[in-house]
């Protein structure tokens, strides 16, 4: 088994697997990127209210849990429009002197906790959603699924191959229609004998993993976009 080497990424049977394995890399920061993304929009105003909901829970302000019932807002099963802009919001509602210092408590414990302990909860929530997208979501053995889950128009260049141990660049090596695995071309001469005739060898690709010789054709060239095409069919006697 062969592994692929993605420029800017590293070595993998398949994208999915360089992006894992090299994750540590300087230059490769897709799934930081993905974690960090996702993290910023855990710190958006569609999420206040789960946290707005911790934050009274925590306080434990009985008055402030009395004043949020008499206008009517349910701590339980608060929704969306709880958030940052309902909070200021709030402060114009008609209260006691001692509801004002519960709310403004409120307010300050919420903006507090954007500082700090929410930062770590959406940190936490977007990894959990990583794991739960790629693990359930993605096909892994596709690659172009693989790059766009990360945002990616296109698969990322193979710009190298890794036959047991041994790298070789993408234009030292074709790939085989049957098998998919790739043959040093500069090797398969190597080989006569195991093409069909002496006449016939230059036109042929003889696949040095399952052994299969063909003629070069239109699917050959298909499976082999690093080679031009022109260059695949001069061989053809």
């Amino acid at each position: 088994m062969y592994k692929k080497i993605y420029r800017k990424i590293g070595a993998g049977k398949n994208l999915a697997e360089a992006l894992i394995a090299n994750s540590q890399r300087q230059e490769h920061h897709l799934i930081t990127d993905w974690v960090e993304c996702q993290q910023e929009a855990y710190m958006e105003l569609d999420w206040d209210f789960q946290r707005i909901q911790k934050v009274i829970w925590d306080l434990k302000d009985q008055t402030l849990i009395n004043f949020l019932t008499r206008i009517k807002v349910e701590v339980d099963t608060m929704e969306q429009e709880y958030d940052r802009k309902w909070l200021k919001k709030i402060l114009r509602r008609k209260m006691t002197f001692q509801e004002l210092k519960s709310v403004q408590c409120l307010m300050s414990a919420f903006n507090k906790d954007m500082e700090y302990d929410r930062v770590n909860w959406a940190y936490e929530r977007a990894w959990e959603d990583f794991n739960h997208f790629w693990e359930q979501d993605v096909d892994k053995e596709n690659d172009l699924e693989v790059a766009q889950f990360f945002g990616l128009k296109e698969v990322p260049e193979i710009e190298a191959v890794e036959i047991e141990d041994q790298e070789y660049d993408i234009s030292e090596v074709e790939f085989c229609v049957k098998c998919g695995e790739p043959t040093v071309m500069k090797n398969m001469a190597e080989n006569k004998e195991h093409y069909s005739d002496e006449l016939g060898k230059d036109s042929e690709f003889y696949c040095s993993e399952c052994g299969e010789i063909y003629k070069y054709d239109r699917i050959h060239c298909q499976k082999n976009p690093h080679v031009d095409p022109k260059d695949v069919m001069s061989r053809v006697v």
